[in-house]
């Protein structure tokens, strides 16, 4: 009796011991994060920062302040009025925020309707007439309050500014300032549609891919044919040897004095958790990746394809991931999510 007691004693120090001096399995779960039940669920196209908020598309549109955080005590998420049909795509302006709304398939057609409010703490819709079909709405991601935040709509033959409540009539796409990663095709259906643009000095590119976006000072960033490219003018790319598989969403990214290249991708390879943080040295990419920002983020995005990648204020602060469900069936699944990461906890949050 006395040895299985003196063996029980010099196990349970054994055990002790270990967790104590190689950390590991004890400790990382003490550092776990308590985390609340998401208020933004399923699939999260657009955020967009307009005024003192934010505002995250998931069919419905939500809003928070922006220095606002997700705690484990609250959630500041809340939902606010939106117009009908089912929000797919946001854009902001100083003035205003846009809204592009999908009602219920007729005859096998969608019809995509775009909305418009004035800024403020109260929203008021109306629509904005456009005589053509929209595929998507989107803003530059120029900096507030310069003058140079500017929303914008796609269709099948170009692209149109919005200016206030009015829709833009000169179709602005030429052949140096559109970027494509699909092929040409003649067919409506596969034909390359602009769904994001970005804006360096006095400089818009538009992109038909979310694996593109800018520094805002100097350089613009794709991901095309698996390959990290950037440049200063949007026409002239140069390629870093660095194969990113699979993008789905890129975003510039700055946090405690270093900056990356993140990318979000579609297929997830060798358990890894969806993000690929790429190095920046002076702004320009390197072939070396880093492990992504986030103590508890292989807990929280393992398994998952992250669809879009929004840090705020732009490319530092806060950092915002959507993710679906690498295994799920439904692409509007309810599992899938808004992440929230906050550097002065280094950690991730269900939004």
């Amino acid at each position: 009796m006395k040895t299985k007691i003196l063996y029980t004693v010099l196990l349970v120090l054994a055990i002790f011991t270990f967790s104590c001096t190689n950390e590991p399995i004890f400790y990382n779960i003490a550092q776990e994060v308590p985390l609340l039940d998401s208020v933004v669920k399923g699939n999260v196209y657009s955020i967009v920062e307009q005024g003192e908020y934010l505002y995250a598309a998931n069919g419905k549109i939500f809003r928070k302040g922006k220095t606002q955080e997700v705690t484990n005590n609250s959630n500041p998420w809340k939902l606010v009025d939106k117009p009908a049909g089912k929000i797919i795509r946001l854009a902001a302006t100083d003035s205003y925020l846009y809204a592009l709304s999908v009602a219920d398939p007729i005859n096998g057609s969608e019809k995509y309707t775009i909305y418009v409010s004035p800024a403020g703490d109260k929203l008021s819709w109306e629509v904005v007439s456009v005589t053509e079909n929209v595929t998507a709405i989107f803003d530059n991601e120029a900096a507030p309050g310069t003058g140079k935040l500017q929303a914008y709509y796609s269709t099948k033959d170009g692209i149109f500014a919005i200016n206030g409540k009015t829709a833009g009539t000169t179709n602005l796409k030429t052949e140096t300032n559109f970027i494509s990663t699909k092929k040409e095709t003649n067919s409506e259906e596969e034909a390359s549609f602009a769904v994001k643009a970005a804006t360096v000095g006095e400089i818009t590119v538009f992109s038909d891919d979310l694996s593109f976006c800018s520094d805002r000072e100097k350089y613009f960033y794709k991901v095309d044919e698996k390959l990290i490219k950037y440049s200063t003018d949007g026409t002239n790319w140069t390629k870093v040897s660095l194969e990113i598989s699979d993008s789905a969403s890129a975003c510039y990214y700055e946090n405690n004095g270093s900056a990356w290249l993140y990318v979000g991708t579609k297929v997830i390879k060798d358990d890894s958790s969806g993000i690929q943080a790429v190095n920046l040295n002076n702004n320009i990419p390197t072939t070396t990746v880093s492990e992504p920002v986030g103590k508890n983020i292989a807990s929280c995005l393992d398994d998952t394809q992250v669809i879009g990648l929004y840090p705020f204020p732009y490319g530092s602060g806060n950092l915002y991931a959507a993710s679906i469900i690498y295994n799920g069936t439904n692409a509007f699944s309810n599992d899938n999510q808004l992440w929230g990461f906050y550097p002065d906890r280094d950690s991730w949050n269900r939004e």
